[in-house]
């Protein structure tokens, strides 16, 4: 889910709503072929509601919470940075108090701890249902229960109750963050939040090989990273370690940088507006699920490293992979006159970039806890 995204689906139905002519424009298909363009280089002009432009500030807020604060060079940036996304948030509030996605990441901002998110989300789940189904209505946009990502207007329900089964996984609520994602990808069957990936973490935290499995086969066509760890962390689990390490290599096959990753095991902050967004099978998909895994990675383990993810990073083939990408990088500075990278350690490497915006942001922050 991309907040652009939506801002503009929202604003594609306000401009379909309104007759053409009015527009400016002799018909229909005029207009409506007219509005991508009228879009990207004059979209305050469009036809809005205050309930359109709060989003869109929301939207201004997540583009630096997802993205440009991950590459803060220091603190202080981090902190104006930060200071500013919340300056779009409560905006868009005095706009639209009803901007559930403002909402929610301006209450993370400010009390960040993860039982105390929990228990807003909980609280106020009701209330944001009943208004994203009163607006899609409004706007002749409800869609059935199965289909709920198909209207713009009901997707801010979605990543409520996506952001509740995330923090519930963080907080070792395993069944109750299940349930949830039981319940999003009932209103929703194509899983545009991601909710899958939750409760494959959810699986394994209380050891569902059954469960696990029967995820994997409703969402068969989706073969992705975090369905790939899980695989590796169940078998790990049943002292599987012939299978563990087959499916890990896989993975060190199948993603670029997957050495580094593996290695590193780096934890940046989820999403604030959704999920941190990747291409398939990238550098970054790879990045982010190993992220979200930390929540088994760090198993039993305080401040060292645990058995799982020292199995991991000391791995044969995630070591050859990591000295592999490694070498390429030294080769790289070297053309261009820069300084290899130090390598080696845990925390010390970067996944390759596959998409701008996650992995090896200098100053990606951890998780709250």
């Amino acid at each position: 889910m991309s907040a652009r995204a939506d801002d503009f689906e929202r604003l594609a139905v306000r401009w379909a709503q309104t007759p053409y002519a009015s527009l400016g424009y002799p018909s229909a298909i005029a207009a409506i072929t007219a509005f991508p363009e009228v879009y990207a280089t004059s979209r305050d002009s469009l036809p809005q509601t205050d309930a359109d432009r709060a989003f869109a500030l929301m939207g201004k807020a997540a583009d630096i919470l997802d993205g440009t604060l991950l590459f803060a060079s220091d603190d202080d940036q981090a902190n104006a940075l930060t200071a500013e996304a919340i300056g779009y948030l409560d905006e868009a509030l005095k706009l639209d108090p009803t901007c559930y996605d403002a909402m929610r990441m301006r209450y993370m901002l400010e009390h960040g701890t993860r039982d105390v998110m929990v228990s807003f989300l909980t609280e106020h789940e009701g209330q944001v249902r009943a208004r994203c189904v009163e607006v899609a209505r409004a706007a002749n946009m409800l869609a059935p229960e199965g289909h709920w990502s198909v209207s713009v207007f009901q997707r801010p329900y979605l990543r409520w109750l996506f952001n509740l089964a995330n923090e519930q996984l963080n907080c070792g609520r395993y069944t109750r963050s299940l349930e949830v994602c039981d319940r999003l990808m009932g209103l929703d069957e194509q899983d545009a939040a991601g909710a899958r990936m939750i409760a494959a973490l959810d699986y394994v935290k209380l050891e569902d090989a059954d469960g696990l499995a029967a995820l994997e086969a409703r969402f068969a066509s989706d073969r992705n990273a975090w369905f790939d760890l899980c695989d590796v962390f169940m078998a790990y689990k049943r002292q599987d370690l012939a299978t563990a390490a087959t499916r890990l290599h896989v993975i060190v096959r199948d993603y670029p940088g997957a050495g580094n990753t593996l290695t590193a095991q780096d934890e940046v902050s989820a999403g604030a507006f959704a999920r941190l967004s990747y291409q398939p099978r990238s550098a970054d998909e790879l990045y982010i699920a190993v992220s979200e895994s930390a929540v088994i990675l760090d198993e039993n383990c305080g401040d060292a490293a645990s058995a799982l993810s020292d199995w991991i990073a000391d791995d044969a083939i995630v070591r050859h992979a990591f000295d592999a990408e490694s070498a390429k990088r030294r080769e790289g500075s070297d053309e261009t006159g820069g300084a290899p990278d130090a390598g080696g350690s845990r925390g010390a490497a970067a996944s390759d970039a596959g998409v701008p915006g996650v992995s090896g942001a200098p100053h990606a922050p951890e998780g709250r806890g």
